[in-house]
């Protein structure tokens, strides 16, 4: 047998992260006081940051990346990122493959884009631009301008063109290579009659960047709807874009399908967040008070020529009932639309159809088919690009800068308790609130990392938080921890069908979390670690002796201190048995262990469990 003053040892099979929220003096040893770029892995174990590694060739901006996406193209994947070039309004857009760095757009406002993968395009907003990437990698406006004038229709001349009572004309713009057709012109006069003779109609140019022709809709003879004219192969005639008169000298074709792009209207200007649901693009944030209630969708079924995510009719508007909140964003779930406000949140739920004004046709022609809820938990989110899904449900950082997740049922509930002050530290301004930014990262079969990026001092975001959530015998479990990574933005990229976390740093872009990746490296003066508490359940005890076990663990320097942080000492390790082994024999009711990782970065290093042997002392009180 023992000494019988020794106590049981305490043994730590798996760690639970950092805790700032509650009370050092409660915590068990298992939880971390304070630590630095150290994180729970899916395992349990406690996993030293990699340094990031470089991902594309340094720009010389000195500026740090805004944002960031993956363009998820038929023709290859890339990753598209926005920095401001070099001051003002020049933020230019690049794409990256591999190291070379590819600018496919310049002179943009200064602020940041979110985008939406849907139809083999990337839809990106900034609340000044609605902007769309294609394969090409061409970038357009969303939606086309309509004509500001009607066309003017004229019978003259000699032709070949008989009219009994005459017809009526609309024109709108096409974009070729895309196949965007915009949002058709006021109706003309009608022509009057033709005997033998030319309708001439008068169209006005568009300027718009891609605009490269006019189609026209010409009702039948005598009717009052108009249709898209054809030719003998039944395919558009696409006339020129140019200010002029095109001249129908003999009889022409319709096609009866088609009528006029009535509903190819563009988005309203100024929103800030895109999410879908079912293959619609969503628009929210919008700037402003007028626009700032509102849910605005793209078109669909009503669409009969164009691209239906570049045509936004304008009654594909939802407006939450409260004026006075904001809706700031959303994620689509396996049961709805999960909108978040800056108080509250809503599900729209059903499905989402093109709404068509009776007084245009006199016929309502659709039903609503979907239900929008108010779901009243009192959590919404100042951040809307931290809204993202996991593989347990959305997760989120909401107005009272909590981490949020919701599994589709019943209401959220808060993860990571332990990060509560931590989080506390991000700035409450408006624009620092907006640009926190999250993303998901799958790691393994059990769970991944959500990875947050706030500011908590400055213009840029210069903290981040990287929280396990995975699925364990225990049940689902989610442990945060801190880091000084400064990451702009964090997104996640596809390499070769395995999944990348990116983050935007000055001039580049990295990858995180790959601990199998020797990375650019530390600085110096960086730090990695984490520390515990030893008998916070014991009272008048020796901190006996320690053992612990991990990949890579032997360079790690083990620290003991004092609860007031004095009197500190480096233990003396000797490995016995596989494991390394260190006497301490510190006496207190409580003391600190620290784990310090080397910094070199030059391999993967965990530590997977640790054992505390205390020694009670006798005392009279």
């Amino acid at each position: 047998m023992g000494p019988r003053n020794r106590a049981a040892p305490v043994v730590i099979d798996g760690w639970r992260g950092f805790d700032s929220f509650h009370s050092i003096e409660s915590i068990a040893p298992d939880v971390w006081s304070d630590s630095i770029n150290v994180v729970v892995a899916p395992n349990g174990n406690a996993i030293s940051l990699r340094s990031p590694a470089n991902f594309n060739d340094a720009l010389s901006t000195n500026n740090p990346v805004l944002s960031g996406a993956f363009y998820d193209r038929n023709a290859g994947g890339l990753a598209v990122f926005d920095i401001n070039a070099s001051s003002g309004s020049n933020v230019a857009t690049y794409v990256a493959s591999g190291a070379t760095n590819t600018a496919i757009r310049a002179s943009q406002a200064d602020a940041r884009w979110s985008s939406e993968n849907v139809n083999d395009r990337l839809f990106r907003v900034n609340g000044t631009e609605f902007v769309q990437v294609v394969t090409s990698l061409a970038v357009y406006a969303v939606g086309i301008t309509k004509p500001a004038a009607a066309a003017n229709v004229l019978v003259t001349g000699t032709g070949t063109l008989t009219l009994a009572t005459g017809v009526t004309v609309s024109y709108a713009y096409i974009n070729n290579g895309i196949v965007d057709v915009g949002e058709c012109s006021a109706v003309s006069s009608a022509s009057g009659v033709s005997s033998g003779e030319v309708l001439e109609i008068g169209v006005t140019a568009s300027s718009q960047a891609g605009v490269d022709g006019i189609v026209l809709f010409i009702s039948a003879d005598g009717g009052s709807v108009r249709y898209l004219v054809i030719d003998s192969e039944g395919d558009p005639i696409v006339y020129a874009n140019t200010s002029g008169t095109i001249e129908i000298t003999t009889s022409y074709s319709t096609n009866l399908n088609v009528t006029e792009t009535v509903y190819n209207a563009p988005p309203i200007n100024g929103a800030r967040h895109l999410s879908s649901w079912k293959n619609r693009v969503m628009a929210t944030a919008y700037t402003g008070d007028t626009n700032r209630q509102q849910i605005t969708y793209c078109g669909f079924d009503q669409i009969f020529y164009g691209t239906p995510w570049s045509c936004w009719p304008p009654l594909n508007v939802i407006t939450i009932p409260n004026k006075a909140e904001s809706m700031m964003g959303g994620v689509e779930t396996d049961i709805g639309w999960l909108g978040l406000s800056d108080r509250d949140a809503y599900l729209l739920s059903g499905y989402p159809t093109d709404k068509v004004d009776s007084e245009l046709d006199n016929v309502n022609t659709l039903q609503i088919t979907e239900q929008f809820e108010q779901l009243g938990w009192g959590l919404g989110t100042r951040s809307p690009y931290t809204i993202q899904n996991t593989t347990f449900g959305p997760v989120w950082l909401d107005q009272y800068k909590r981490l949020q997740l919701w599994p589709t049922q019943g209401r959220p509930t808060e993860i990571c308790m332990g990060l509560r002050n931590d989080l506390d530290t991000i700035l409450d301004t408006d624009a620092a609130r907006l640009m926190a930014e999250g993303a998901w990262f799958q790691a393994g079969s059990y769970g991944g990392f959500y990875v947050l990026s706030a500011s908590t001092a400055g213009a840029t975001n210069n903290r981040m938080w990287v929280s396990l959530i995975a699925q364990t015998p225990q049940g689902l479990v989610s442990f945060g921890a801190p880091s000084d990574i400064m990451a702009q933005c964090v997104f996640v990229v596809p390499v070769d069908g395995v999944d990348q976390c990116y983050i935007g740093v000055t001039d580049r872009l990295r990858t995180i979390l790959n601990f199998d990746i020797e990375g650019a490296g530390w600085g110096a003066d960086s730090n990695i670690y984490f520390e515990l508490v030893a008998n916070n359940n014991q009272m008048f005890s020796n901190l006996y002796s320690l053992r612990f076990n991990g990949k890579n663990s032997t360079d790690c320097v083990l620290q003991v201190r004092n609860f007031d942080d004095t009197e500190i000492e480096a233990l003396n390790f000797i490995a016995v048995g596989g494991s390394n082994q260190a006497l301490v024999n510190r006496y207190g009711a409580r003391q600190k262990v620290r784990v310090n990782f080397p910094n070199d970065d030059d391999s993967r290093r965990e530590i997977d469990n640790m054992r505390l042997i205390s020694q009670r002392k006798s005392r009279v009180l």
